[in-house]
């Protein structure tokens, strides 16, 4: 598990890390790249294998989590507090918090895959940067743009900000 000073995002490599991180204001986001885990999630029994990406809208609601022994993935959890600051202008919120809630997990296609663990790993390397002056900001940037380019928020080619409609890559040239 990887903790710093900033505790808007943490990230986890292992199901007993992420067990350390699974608590009250933290939305939980895992992406599965091989072997599978399973959870129970109100009252519903998931089981997760590479190329699937679940989001826990609340950690507290997930339970009785079990991966298998070649589990890999990248567990990512955000504050509430630090998601509410970048105050993303969609109707992803409500919206995409009540589907989260009916359904946690997305079984992404694997150029999907690709983008979103580019993105997370991204973020993750950009955390390190401790000396950087506006690092929280640089930090919302990036998960919004996560946010923004993943598949469930999709509309037509690419991610809608306000009235305009930017392509991943365009994204990524304005957030880095």
């Amino acid at each position: 598990m990887e903790h710093t000073d900033f505790d808007g995002i943490i990230f986890a490599d292992t199901l007993q890390g992420f067990n350390a991180l699974r608590h009250t204001g933290r939305v939980i986001h895992i992406l599965c790249s091989g072997g599978n885990m399973g959870f129970t999630f109100q009252d519903t029994r998931y089981h997760i294998a590479a190329g699937d990406y679940v989001i826990l809208p609340n950690a507290t609601l997930g339970s009785d989590f079990s991966d298998s022994g070649d589990f890999q993935g990248i567990f990512m959890s955000l504050s509430d507090l630090f998601i509410t600051s970048i105050a993303i202008r969609s109707n992803y919120g409500i919206i995409g918090h009540l589907s989260l809630l009916q359904n946690p997990v997305m079984k992404l296609s694997f150029h999907d895959f690709r983008v979103c663990k580019q993105a997370m790993l991204c973020i993750r390397e950009r955390m390190e940067d401790k000396g950087h002056l506006f690092r929280e900001e640089l930090l919302g940037s990036l998960l919004t743009a996560h946010i923004l380019r993943h598949p469930c928020t999709q509309t037509g080619g690419g991610p809608t900000v306000g009235t305009y409609n930017f392509s991943a890559a365009e994204v990524h040239r304005i957030v880095v």
